[in-house]
């Protein structure tokens, strides 16, 4: 890396002769010219130079990944730059993890499928056999000796994956916690990972967070692509990116800002498997004559019958198919589940991929995490992800390896986060969350139940508060009751989506095996909402906000195009993703918490849950019931009544 001084002129920030008072405050809005293979890959090296940081999480401490991410544009043989906007993310990934560009598919393939598109990647070395490494380029392979004593710190934003061999989590560090005459230092203790320094240049990839859209029809578009992405990433390659966040879906415009589509990144956390699965009803059709076993036989002519009995007529290659994912038992109570199935019942009605699915099912049941792999961001993160156990089962909880219906999990609670926190497009905080707003009189009690709300699913630091919480949400089914009426009214129209949303992954986690096509029952359910949002008519305000996003990302890209020599368009990007750690109510730790009240809610257990009744998502009475913020009568008066948590 060099400072850039002039069009020809590039400047090591190491040398005697530099003034560094001659260039910005902070290394992060400094421009600096680094060197990046080309995309054909022939030896030869181009350079490009930083125009304005987009991320700096972690990048000032050594610990984790230290990841700090560059708009930057190239710099021409003429020593100017092109048109061309890029996105350069430098990180300090595990030496044993693979670099995340051999993970994103080819730059066709990913354009196709609203995946971030590599221009190049590397590692960075010193000379051909010099990687710069933390274990020996940096600390000199020297042992590291724990210090007497230490305070463990809770400052990391992903999982702490107890039961995957996480080294991360363990990982040594020290923070500097006083910057007066005498310094202070926190040690965390651990396994010393080895990380060597990782550059991935996406090109055309450049956009804003899913939070700040433009209108609600783009919104659901680019979570459509979202959606659309994970599912070629999973049946076609094998591979999850198991870090959705809004941050990690792009609105990006390859045609100017109003024609924008969705776009992931991120796979620093993905991860990829060899073992792959045809669909059930293909399946069943190679198991006809071999591995058939007498018990699937039996199960067959139980489900066989009863379906009979139920007036259902089903093919036998389905029913064959059924028979293969679970015992009888299983698959009747899922049958039983499932609401208004017509009397003939198709692989669609039925949640599995039909006889035209050519596409394989990853299998990551045998998967071990790398000594330094991470996945999930707290907010957005499942709950059987964070406890790595399942949510419907009843005795002792099985292990849980991360799948795609935790992505598309983690999704839906990017749109649930957007729809309680913000306002409208744009993506500024709702005013009630601010921690200067004024609670009107007699509102009190629906401002501490927003504030819990946010809290309990969001903002709480804790990952047991975050995952108990979640875990109750799923089996209480409390989303209709006590999540939807949160929603911002702007987002009003969202909650038939998101009520559907909700019955799909509670279906998918309660019966795992059955349920095999959730991915394609969203699909179908955002394709829908998009087209009932595309002929709402925005109010005179909306059309004003939407006008101000599209104004907005105008003068940003206009800006980093018409960026001068030695002129930083600005800091790094405040996308104000913090979920208002300030706005937690104190002491309340589930989302039913509330004011002292004389009638505490009941305390519920883990027992198993029966299978639940589909919520009338499409009924108008039954959404107005919804919406008034009422819950059953046997467990809340309203929202926030209530003194003992869930989980203590």
């Amino acid at each position: 890396m060099r400072l850039w001084k002039s069009p020809s002129e590039y400047i090591h920030s190491y040398r005697d002769t530099i003034n560094i008072d001659n260039y910005a405050k902070t290394a992060y809005q400094r421009n600096w010219v680094i060197e990046m293979p080309s995309q054909v890959d022939n030896g030869i090296r181009e350079l490009f130079v930083t125009i304005k940081a987009l991320s700096v999480a972690k990048a000032e401490c050594m610990e984790g990944r230290a990841t700090v991410v560059w708009v930057v544009r190239k710099i021409t043989a003429s020593g100017g730059v092109s048109d061309e906007i890029y996105v350069l993310k430098q990180a300090w990934r595990p030496a044993e993890k693979k670099h995340e560009g051999e993970i994103y598919p080819p730059h066709e393939e990913a354009q196709a499928h609203h995946i971030g598109r590599v221009y190049s990647y590397e590692d960075v070395d010193m000379g051909p056999r010099i990687k710069v490494g933390t274990k020996d380029f940096i600390r000199g392979n020297l042992e590291y000796k724990a210090p007497p004593s230490h305070e463990e710190l809770n400052t990391n934003q992903k999982r702490a994956a107890d039961n995957l061999d996480d080294a991360e989590k363990n990982e040594p560090f020290i923070t500097v916690i006083s910057t007066s005459d005498q310094f202070m230092f926190n040690f965390k203790t651990g396994t010393v990972v080895d990380r060597v320094l990782a550059r991935t240049l996406l090109v055309n990839s450049f956009g804003w967070p899913l939070h700040q859209f433009c209108d609600l029809p783009e919104l659901i578009r680019v979570t459509k692509h979202a959606v659309d992405a994970l599912g070629h990433l999973a049946y076609e390659r094998g591979t999850l990116q198991r870090d959705i966040s809004t941050g990690n879906v792009l609105i990006f415009s390859p045609g100017g800002p109003k024609s924008t589509e969705g776009c992931i990144i991120d796979f620093d956390c993905a991860k990829t498997t060899d073992k792959r699965w045809p669909a059930l009803v293909r399946r069943q059709s190679s198991s006809a004559n071999a591995g058939w076993a007498e018990e699937h036989e039996s199960n067959f002519r139980i489900l066989q019958f009863v379906l009979d009995v139920k007036g259902k007529v089903i093919s036998e290659s389905l029913l064959r198919a059924m028979t293969l994912a679970a015992p009888a038992s299983n698959a009747m109570a899922y049958l039983d589940h499932l609401e208004d199935l017509p009397s003939v019942l198709t692989a669609e009605n039925l949640g599995l991929f039909d006889e035209n699915f050519t596409g394989l099912i990853p299998d990551f049941t045998n998967y071990m995490a790398k000594k330094g792999a991470r996945s999930a961001t707290l907010p957005f993160a499942s709950s059987e992800v964070l406890l790595s156990e399942r949510i419907f089962t009843s005795g002792s909880k099985p292990a849980v390896a991360h799948n795609l219906i935790h992505d598309l999990e983690a999704l839906f609670w990017c749109l649930v986060y957007i729809c309680v926190t913000r306002e409208g497009p744009g993506g500024r905080r709702r005013e009630e969350l601010r921690p200067d707003y004024k609670v009107p009189v007699g509102d009190q009690a629906n401002n501490i139940a927003l504030r819990n709300i946010n809290y309990c699913f969001f903002a709480a630091n804790d990952i047991h508060i975050l995952a108990r919480n979640k875990s109750s949400l799923f089996m209480n089914n409390d989303f209709v009751d006590c999540i939807v009426p949160r929603f911002h009214p702007y987002f009003e129209p969202l909650k038939p989506l998101m009520v559907r949303w909700w019955n799909i992954l509670r279906t998918a986690l309660q019966f795992p095996t059955l349920f095999e096509a959730p991915l394609l029952a969203i699909d179908v359910e955002l394709g829908k909402a998009y087209r009932e949002l595309e002929i709402l008519i925005p109010s005179a305000e909306d059309r004003r906000k939407s006008a101000d996003v599209t104004k907005s990302r105008n003068k940003e890209l206009a800006e980093l195009r018409a960026w001068p020599p030695g002129v930083q368009p600005g800091g790094p990007a405040s996308f104000d993703l913090s979920p208002s750690n300030h706005a937690a109510p104190e002491s309340l730790t589930h989302y039913k918490d509330g004011p002292s009240s004389p009638t505490p809610a009941p305390r519920t257990t883990h027992k198993e849950v029966p299978a639940f009744k589909k919520a009338k998502a499409d009924s108008s009475a039954n959404l107005r019931k919804k919406a008034t913020g009422k819950c059953k009568s046997n467990q809340l008066v309203c929202l926030i009544l209530g003194l003992n948590p869930l989980f203590p």
